[in-house]
C-alpha cells in the first residue's frame, strides 16, 4: 500500500510538474510576442506543438505570430484551428476576414437555402463538448423539476414542475442532437489551406488532367477524396477538381 501511495504520489508530482514546464514555457513565448520577436514566439509555440499540447490559445496565438511576419497561409491554417476548437469565437473569426482579405482568390459562396444557413450557424455556436455539457445541465434540472412535480404538495408546483420538466428534456434533447451534429461534421467535414503559390486544378488525378483554374495560396477548399498523391477538392462556389497533395496542409 506504502509503494502505491508513493507511485500516485510519484505521478502526480510528474504531472504537476509538466504542466508547471508547459505554462512556463507558454508565457515565455507570448512575452516574446508582445515584445516583436514573432519568430522567437512561433518557435516556442511550435515546440509546444509538436510535444503534442493543443489548444485555442496555442493555434490563436500562433495565427497571430504568423500574420505578423506576413506569412498569411500558415496564419490562416492555425486561425482555422482554433476555429475548430471554438466554433463562436469571435476574434478568431475576425482575424480570419482580415487574412483572407492578404490572399489572392476572392470566392463568392454558391447560394444555400437561408434555413440551412441558421442551421449551420446555430450548430456552430458551441463546440460538440460545450453542446453536451449545456444538454447535461438542462436533464439534471430537468430531473429537479420532475421531483418537484412528484413531491410538490401545491398543486401550482406541480404544473410548475411538470411543463418546466418537459421543456427541458425537450431542450436537453436538442442540445445533445447539436453535440452529435457538431462532432460529425468536424469527424467528416475535412478541409485544407494551399500552400503553392499558385497550382493549377486538374479535372482529373494525374498530371495529363485538364486545367479547370487555377488557385493561390492562402485559399480553404474542402477535401472530397483521394487517389494516390491526388485530392479531390470543391470551392464555397461549388467549382471541383483534382490537387496534389503536396501543394495543401489538411486543417
Amino acid at each position: 500500500m506504502k509503494k502505491l501511495v508513493l507511485f500516485l504520489s510519484m505521478i502526480f508530482s510528474f504531472s504537476s510538474w509538466a504542466n508547471s514546464d508547459i505554462e512556463t514555457k507558454f508565457k515565455e513565448a507570448n512575452n516574446a510576442y508582445e515584445k516583436g520577436k514573432y519568430e522567437v514566439a512561433i518557435s516556442a509555440y511550435q515546440t509546444l506543438l509538436n510535444s503534442g499540447i493543443e489548444g485555442f490559445n496555442l493555434h490563436f496565438n500562433l495565427g497571430n505570430s504568423f500574420y505578423k511576419i506576413k506569412e498569411y497561409p500558415l496564419a490562416i491554417l492555425h486561425y482555422e484551428k482554433a476555429l475548430k476548437i471554438e466554433p463562436s469565437n469571435e476574434d478568431v473569426k475576425n482575424n480570419l476576414k482580415l487574412a483572407y482579405a492578404k490572399t489572392t482568390d476572392k470566392i463568392e459562396p454558391a447560394k444555400e437555402l437561408v434555413i440551412n444557413r441558421w442551421y449551420s450557424e446555430i450548430i456552430n455556436l458551441n463546440n460538440a463538448n460545450q453542446w453536451a455539457i449545456y444538454s447535461t445541465l438542462l436533464l439534471f434540472l430537468a430531473l429537479l423539476l420532475g421531483l418537484l412535480y412528484l413531491f410538490g404538495g401545491n398543486s401550482i408546483f406541480k404544473r410548475v414542475g411538470f411543463f418546466s420538466g418537459i421543456l427541458l428534456l425537450i431542450l436537453s434533447f436538442i442540445f445533445i442532437t447539436l453535440a452529435f451534429q457538431q462532432n460529425t461534421y468536424q469527424a467528416t467535414a475535412k478541409s485544407g489551406i494551399i500552400f503553392t503559390p499558385t497550382v493549377s486544378i486538374k479535372s482529373a488525378p494525374g498530371e495529363s488532367g485538364t486545367i479547370l483554374f487555377v488557385l493561390h495560396e492562402g485559399t480553404k477548399v474542402q477535401l472530397l477524396e483521394t487517389s494516390n498523391e491526388w485530392l479531390n477538392i470543391s470551392l464555397p462556389n461549388g467549382n471541383k477538381g483534382w490537387i496534389k497533395s503536396e501543394d495543401l496542409r489538411e486543417i
